[in-house]
């Protein structure tokens, strides 16, 4: 990897740390006022940075999940989903998660995770309708 490529992904960590800050934030808010159709849309437009930043650099992992992230916020979008309490606390255990991927990427860019059990909540609030 050449200098340009490590400058790229440690830009990369910082915005994606800043991106799931602001996820999470934005979903605690929702968790109060669930009605906001702002903040739904924010967090879909976070989902999507985070995505396309992750493959962009690379790290297909982390798009791969923060692919199905988006999915389910789409669905929020389109009014096809209800945010309820236990939707919202899915999506924070997902901002949680990619949260863990990105620091373990920090140290180690080779580093793998198994996220096929909140992949499989995800694709089961997609059916929960």
């Amino acid at each position: 990897m050449d200098d340009f490529e490590k400058e790229l992904i440690a830009d990369f960590f910082v915005e994606a740390n800043q991106l799931m800050d602001d996820t999470e934030q934005a979903l605690l808010s929702l968790e109060r006022n669930n009605q906001s159709t702002d903040l739904v849309n924010e967090i879909f437009r976070l989902a999507h940075t985070l995505k396309g930043s992750s493959r962009a650099v690379g790290l297909g992992e982390v798009a791969s999940f923060t692919h199905e992230l988006e999915s389910l916020m789409m669905q929020l979008q389109k009014g096809q989903l209800k945010v309820t309490s236990p939707l919202v606390t899915l999506l924070l255990e997902c901002n949680d998660h990619v949260r863990m991927m990105i620091g373990g990427l920090t140290e180690n860019l080779d580093a793998t995770y198994d996220s096929s059990k909140l992949i499989e909540k995800i694709k089961k609030g997609l059916i929960q309708k």
